[in-house]
């Protein structure tokens, strides 16, 4: 479900602030519930024409990075 970025823990947003400065994350990002009920984040980034999709725990982990 997409929700709105400032839902995402403080530690997602740090890590969105320091590893990924210069991307643009947009307003919304992909709360996903998988089937064992835990909560992961897909964050589509953006640099001019660079595209990145990142997927984190719910604690601020890279799961995944495309």
């Amino acid at each position: 479900e997409d929700v709105p970025l400032s839902t995402a823990s403080n530690k997602i947003r740090n890590v969105l602030k320091t590893k990924y400065a210069g991307y643009s994350a947009g307003n919304q990002i992909e709360k996903l519930t998988l089937v064992d009920k835990t909560i992961q984040y897909m964050v589509d980034l953006n640099k001019g024409k660079v595209s990145k999709e990142v997927i984190f725990s719910i604690d601020g982990n890279i799961i995944c990075e495309n």
